[in-house]
């Protein structure tokens, strides 16, 4: 309701709610009437609050009898639907999927409808339950198809799906695929490698290469040519490789072995192992490559 107009009082009460002090007539008379006037006042106010509820309830009923009439047509298009289509009606379901199971008997659930959204599901145990979070990104291979994708961990488990006083507990995990591979089935098993840490650009060493004494340090190739210990500073590690934090610039060459022979100021040299030279490749060379390698022994020497 936007608006209600409030029925103005009637005469009788308007004339009394202003009487007049002045010409004859008795005192206590025109006290009473003074003190009469004020609940006539009240009683019109609540009149007019009484319609204005009666008002607002009739437009309550109306709103209602729209909607009770709106869904009397809907359930009469139905009907139609239904006689003219013999014992069956159409419904528009609001969930997309394939229909896997249905209760003949009209048991709850009446259908089980499987999603096409595919996801990754495993189990972690407990020591990688420790490093893996939520949103961590994850390296996808599906070796029946070849495929390879990246996804996250969409969810994770605060408790395990199964525990044993011997073994490990193990939590369950949830991964979204970011693009799906539509020959991928429900089923199908996947390789993951999910990424607890990163350093994308790192300059990178092998673990070999690196050495220990009361820092950690390595034997870099200087720009003379001479070999130099440099200590340095290393952050994530994986398969064998080492993220030098500081220390190291990319592109420079590490001494491997024989570490009795490093020290500062020797000559870097890479001595040749005739086991691993082959004649026949080496006749097989362009001029140009003989000539640069030719150059650099000699200068070498």
């Amino acid at each position: 309701m936007e608006d209600y107009e409030i029925p103005e009082p009637s005469e009788s009460t308007s004339g009394m709610s202003a009487p007049s002090f002045f010409g004859g007539g008795n005192p206590d008379e025109t006290e009473e009437m003074t003190d009469r006037s004020p609940l006539q006042q009240e009683d019109t106010s609540s009149n007019a609050e009484a319609e204005y509820l009666k008002q607002e309830k009739l437009a309550e009923q109306a709103s209602e009898l729209m909607k009770q009439e709106a869904m009397l047509e809907m359930k009469e298009d139905q009907l139609d639907q239904l006689q003219q289509d013999g014992d069956q009606i159409t419904v528009t379901s609001t969930f997309a999927g394939t229909v896997t199971e249905i209760s003949e008997e009209l048991d709850a659930p009446l259908l089980t409808i499987a999603s096409t959204d595919l996801i990754l599901s495993g189990t972690l145990d407990e020591s990688a339950r420790t490093t893996v979070d939520e949103t961590m990104q994850a390296d996808i291979r599906v070796p029946e198809l070849d495929m390879e994708s990246t996804g996250s961990i969409s969810s994770i488990d605060t408790h395990p799906d199964r525990t044993s006083v011997k073994g490990t507990s193990r939590y369950p995990f949830t991964i979204a695929m970011d693009d799906l591979n539509e020959d991928v089935l429900p089923g199908y098993h996947a390789e993951i490698s999910i990424i607890t840490n990163e350093s994308p650009g790192a300059v990178t060493a092998a673990d070999e290469a690196l050495s220990t004494e009361e820092n950690l340090f390595a034997w870099v190739m200087n720009e003379d040519g001479e070999m130099e210990k440099r200590e340095i500073e290393k952050g994530i590690t994986e398969d064998g490789l080492v993220e030098i934090v500081q220390g190291l610039e990319e592109n420079e060459w590490l001494a491997v072995q024989p570490e009795d022979e490093f020290r500062n100021g020797t000559v870097f040299f890479t001595p040749i192992h005739i086991d691993d030279v082959h004649a026949k490749k080496l006749f097989k060379l362009d001029k140009q490559t003989k000539l640069t390698y030719g150059m650099l022994g000699f200068l070498a020497r």
